[in-house]
């Protein structure tokens, strides 16, 4: 007996499963693609199309939307993202909290721009912040600047809250001035300063304990750079 495949773009997958198994079809392959114009987790497209007719029982391929593909920063902000994630990688105290051999290994650990989002600590992630153009008086010159976001996320090290918290403080500072050294060495940025961001200090949440699996400590800090 053959049926009329529905269509089923524009809907989650568990709405195009539904309309499937209503007319006696099933959900084949399930695949992922970026799409700018079509919501995260809709379908973008099927196989067969929407309206032909095939067996009764067959299989349905849907491709969901991962939605706007990334944009990779270029020009100065791309140099000044790639130079943090050198010098977070330079760092030895951030290598032995990951437990990197070395700065090339560090990198692994270290995210831009975009994430798995089932990452577990640790990790660093460098995310968008602000940029601006910022006058200089002295020089009669615009020169590019802003503002990026770090995040250190660690797990926890200590059975105590309070003990854990001073263990990462530690590690964190240390890292944070490393970072700074590094950065200015290397010519990649010219940091005027490194900002905890209090709002998003403290213990890994409840929820991402739960989907992860992991217990940790994140701090997230806003660098303001500028050349």
């Amino acid at each position: 007996m053959s049926v009329v495949v529905p269509d089923v773009t524009g809907l989650t997958q568990a709405e195009a499963t539904a309309a499937l198994v209503e007319i006696g079809l099933v959900l084949g392959d399930v695949t992922e693609a970026y799409n700018e114009t079509i919501a995260v987790g809709l379908v973008v497209s099927q196989e067969p199309d929407a309206d032909e007719e095939v067996l009764e029982g067959s299989e349905v391929d849907v491709v969901l939307s991962k939605g706007q593909e990334p944009v990779t920063p270029s020009g100065v902000l791309g140099t000044v993202v790639h130079g943090l994630r050198q010098a977070v990688a330079a760092s030895s105290t951030f290598c032995t909290a990951v437990g990197a051999d070395d700065a090339t290994e560090a990198l692994a650990y270290i995210h831009a721009w975009v994430m798995d989002e089932a990452t577990d600590p640790p990790f660093a992630f460098i995310a968008p912040g602000r940029e601006y153009r910022e006058r200089v008086a002295n020089a009669g010159a615009y020169p590019e600047a802003g503002e990026v976001l770090l995040a250190l996320v660690l797990p926890i090290t200590k059975t105590d809250d309070l003990d854990a918290f001073y263990a990462f403080d530690n590690t964190r500072n240390s890292i944070l001035s490393e970072i700074a050294a590094s950065a200015e060495s290397g010519g990649y940025v010219h940091i005027r300063s490194i900002e905890l961001n209090a709002e998003d200090y403290g213990l890994w949440g409840a929820q991402e304990k739960r989907a992860r699996g992991k217990s940790g400590i994140q701090a997230w800090h806003t660098i303001t750079w500028g050349f």
